[in-house]
């Protein structure tokens, strides 16, 4: 998968844990952080890592906080 488009062995396990833990409940948020060796994130972790990078950069004014993951 990962031959024909960076990322796109990320993006189908993210989907795969997604769909299998569909039934999960309403009150969570499930966001598998799926990584390839060496290579991009997938969608979800993305922006879960993004946001937290943010949060860290709004609460201890350091704009590079997302590097640092």
């Amino acid at each position: 998968m990962s031959t024909v488009k960076a990322g796109s062995a990320a993006d189908v396990a993210e989907r795969r844990k997604i769909a299998t833990y569909q039934d999960i409940g309403s009150q969570l948020h499930l966001c598998p952080v799926d990584l390839e060796t060496l290579g991009p994130w997938g969608p979800c972790a993305t922006e879960l890592f993004e946001a937290v990078g943010r949060k860290t950069a709004e609460v201890t004014g350091e704009s590079r906080s997302f590097q640092f993951f």
